[in-house]
């Protein structure tokens, strides 16, 4: 299962959604098998790519219930072959590319409930995404620190946090990078960092002086990508048919688009050395 890049932020507004789709297009244009994961019960990303199918909720849900049934009755099982995990697969077209995508619903929110009180119940997105080979999955997450976070740390590889850099998208963020290390101490010893994406950046004041604080406090131990300039490209890349149109059309959409060719490049990096 190739490399596994959660996008989180228990703040909202920040980019999450939009990164994700980002990344699943620029990445699937450089020949890679590419699945983007709905773990929101918001379903933005599902909505914006009008993902149909069946959604990952149903699946985490039968997960959940033959799972405890079987340990409860003493049976051996293998959680990760209980459901066909291809059965929620769907692919997508954005711009002039393709993707798979995992849809979401607002019912995950009820399997969030019951994932603190279930065995296991930190590992049942794990379990899921065994069922599936592709080079990169990107888990797009809700703004919230609850169990289906926990879910996407534990499944994951890598870490990628967008973050607003007006002084309020930068409340929080030392929480998150927190969970982020106890999830790595306590659940998974391989999670790593990909790095922090400022996103919707304008040069101004403020923003310039929270991107230094920012680089001043995290640099050391985690990348701090070059910013994502504010753009209306972002808004009209869901109507615009290529990103050769996109970029004809709105003159900052290549700045947008090579912000996150910066990240891309790191994640394609990082495939190929789980391919060497």
């Amino acid at each position: 299962m190739g490399v596994k890049v959660v996008v989180a932020n228990q703040k909202g507004g920040t980019g999450k959604t939009t990164s994700t789709i980002l990344l699943s297009y620029l990445l699937s244009r450089e020949g890679l098998r590419v699945l983007a994961v709905d773990f929101d019960p918001q379903a933005c990303l599902t909505i914006s790519l009008r993902a149909g199918g069946p959604d990952i909720s149903k699946a985490l849900e039968s997960l959940l219930v033959e799972y405890e049934e079987k340990v409860n009755e003493g049976e051996e099982v293998d959680p990760t072959k209980i459901v066909d995990a291809r059965k929620y697969v769907t692919s997508v077209e954005f711009l002039d590319g393709r993707f798979d995508v995992v849809p979401s619903s607002r019912h995950l929110g009820t399997v969030e409930r019951r994932l603190n009180d279930a065995i296991e119940g930190e590992r049942v997105l794990s379990w899921f995404l065994n069922g599936l080979d592709y080079d990169v999955v990107l888990i797009d997450t809700r703004p919230s620190i609850d169990a289906l976070l926990m879910n996407a740390l534990v499944a994951g590889d890598y870490v990628l946090i967008p973050v607003d850099l007006h002084t309020l998208g930068l409340v929080g963020f030392k929480l998150l990078v927190s969970v982020v290390n106890r999830t790595k101490n306590y659940h998974n010893r391989d999670l790593k960092w990909l790095g922090v994406l400022p996103t919707r950046f304008e040069r101004c004041k403020e923003m310039t002086k929270n991107l230094k604080i920012l680089k001043e406090k995290v640099g050391d131990v985690i990348k701090v990508y070059d910013p994502v300039p504010k753009s209306v490209a972002v808004e009209r890349m869901f109507h615009a048919r290529s990103v050769e149109e996109l970029t004809k059309s709105v003159r900052t959409a290549k700045d947008v688009l090579g912000a996150y060719e910066n990240v891309a490049k790191d994640v394609v990096k990082l495939v190929g050395g789980e391919k060497a």
